[in-house]
């Protein structure tokens, strides 16, 4: 039987280990989830509307535009904000009335948005203690630019972690307790269910 998909076309994944810094043009794996998630939105929308400057876009170019220089790479990339303003930017040069929108929301309404926006969302999960960006793609998968994280260890290491993070299925419990929750300094839970910044398309 045919899976009827929340969003078509489905997102292209891409994975951030592979990821070159621009001006160093050494590996730069760590620290790019942003850059590989919205690329991801980028590259979508260009399927979705046929227009090839947006299915080619590239995660360097996405740099380049986020940070004119290392040093301004390393003060701007960690800001979703200006991630969503470079996506926003290329798409008005392009003459492309879409643009990527954010919110504050739990998984329940997340996956309402996908289904009744027809668009995948970025979340600002909290995987890991400092934060992770993954999208969501509907039908309760995930996108996970650095692969599976296993439930077992909580972690990105151990069983159950894959290299391969395209279409995860992480249950419930983990989406709630791990990517929608608050931690403190050390990185412990203190709140679990919690809504998270989240970008996705508005005008699809």
């Amino acid at each position: 039987m045919e899976i009827i998909r929340d969003i078509n076309p489905i997102p292209r994944y891409l994975t951030q280990r592979d990821n070159i810094n621009p001006f160093s043009k050494k590996s730069d794996p760590h620290n790019q989830c942003m850059v590989a998630t919205f690329t991801m939105l980028a590259n979508w929308l260009g399927d979705k509307l046929n227009i090839p400057e947006l299915s080619n876009y590239q995660e360097i170019e996405h740099l380049k535009i986020v940070g004119r220089s290392a040093k301004e790479i390393e003060q701007r990339r960690y800001s979703s904000l200006n991630h969503a303003d470079a996506v926003n930017t290329f798409l008005k040069k392009l003459g492309v009335s879409q643009k990527l929108v954010s919110g504050v929301f739990n998984y329940t309404q997340v996956k309402n948005i996908c289904k009744e926006k027809k668009s995948p969302v970025e979340v600002g999960s909290m995987v890991t203690k400092a934060g992770h960006i993954i999208l969501y793609i509907g039908n309760g998968e995930w996108h996970d630019p650095y692969g599976k994280c296993s439930e077992n260890t909580l972690s990105y290491n151990g069983n159950g972690f894959t290299l391969d993070g395209s279409f995860v299925k992480y249950t419930d419990k983990f989406v709630n307790e791990r990517i929608f929750r608050n931690v403190d300094s050390i990185g412990n839970t203190t709140k679990i269910n919690v809504p998270r910044t989240c970008w996705y398309y508005s005008g699809l």
